[in-house]
């Protein structure tokens, strides 16, 4: 085993064993991404009830890019944290590697570049074939905030 796969499986089976991982931190972990999210669009939809929105929910999914940052900015301090808590950093989670970068970055802009060319055409088919506009989702997924 190499000394940097220090999150491959061999290198934290013995944390887990040890409870230095605990599994309700792993868990926890997993649910926290979409529970945060949708809680904070439940918080955002009730306030907006409270004031007196006639749509309150298509209100509060106007701002789900925040809603969404707000939750990348908690899961990635807590990654850190934990991280720190098993003697890991947060590179040694993303299997950063110094002397490959260079080679990684482009398997990923070709992967990038690949997975554009296969899930573009489709996505924009499907919403020709519902929506009647390619563009339609965006539409719906982007709306407009108040000033």
């Amino acid at each position: 085993m190499d000394v940097w796969l220090r999150n491959s499986y061999e290198a934290l089976a013995p944390l887990i064993t040890a409870g230095r991982i605990p599994r309700r931190r792993v868990w926890g972990m997993l649910l926290l991404r979409s529970g945060l999210t949708f809680g904070l669009l439940v918080s955002l939809a009730t306030w907006f009830a409270w004031a007196g929105s006639r749509a309150p929910l298509q209100a509060a999914s106007a701002w789900w890019l925040w809603q969404v940052t707000a939750t990348n900015i908690v899961c990635v301090t807590l990654l850190v944290r934990f991280s720190r808590l098993e003697g890991l950093r947060l590179r040694d989670v993303y299997f950063a590697r110094g002397d490959t970068w260079r080679g990684d970055l482009a398997w990923t802009l070709l992967a990038l570049v690949v997975t554009a060319v296969i899930a573009q055409p489709p996505g924009n088919f499907l919403a020709e074939l519902l929506w009647g506009d390619p563009n339609a989702p965006n539409a719906m997924l982007f709306q407009p905030l108040p000033v």
